[in-house]
């Protein structure tokens, strides 16, 4: 609920929420995919940058989904991506959220639906140290999960 709130989805019976930005991105557990190609629901509203397209698409681990499908990510998707497995849906939500820079992000309970080898590149490449995506855009993250697998993926 407190995400949702975050979110201003619900409203509160009580107190009060601020938050200092409205441009948040998120990504959760329950994919919502347009009837678009790929490429379209990942860059949405926003215009097509190549280069940054190409950085999201990898740090999201989408280069090596791209090539399992025939055209790519000019793959048309049926009505919410069913055609795709559920980790493709996750990395193409992730992919969303990110391509947007939006200064808060938030990621609810994403990598539960990954194999561990792709939570762990994920998370690397989004938040390592010395490399990630989203530390060298500073931005301001909120992640849940399930289990508590990150302290074991990142390094």
């Amino acid at each position: 609920m407190l995400l949702q709130a975050l979110l201003g989805d619900i409203n509160l019976s009580a107190g009060a929420l601020e938050v200092a930005d409205e441009s948040i991105a998120y990504c959760g557990h329950n994919h919502w995919l347009q009837s678009y190609i790929i490429r379209s629901n990942i860059i949405g509203c926003y215009v097509m940058d190549a280069e940054w397209y190409l950085t999201v698409v990898l740090a999201c681990g989408l280069v090596q989904e791209f090539g399992s499908l025939q055209q790519g990510d000019a793959t048309k998707l049926s009505h919410n991506g069913s055609s795709l497995s559920a980790s493709q849906k996750i990395k193409i939500g992730l992919a969303r959220a990110v391509y947007s820079r939006a200064p808060i992000m938030i990621f609810d309970d994403i990598i539960s639906g990954l194999d561990k080898d792709s939570a762990k590149a994920i998370v690397n490449a989004l938040f390592s140290r010395e490399y990630g995506l989203l530390r060298a855009l500073d931005t301001t993250v909120i992640f849940t999960a399930r289990q508590c697998k990150l302290p074991y993926i990142y390094t």
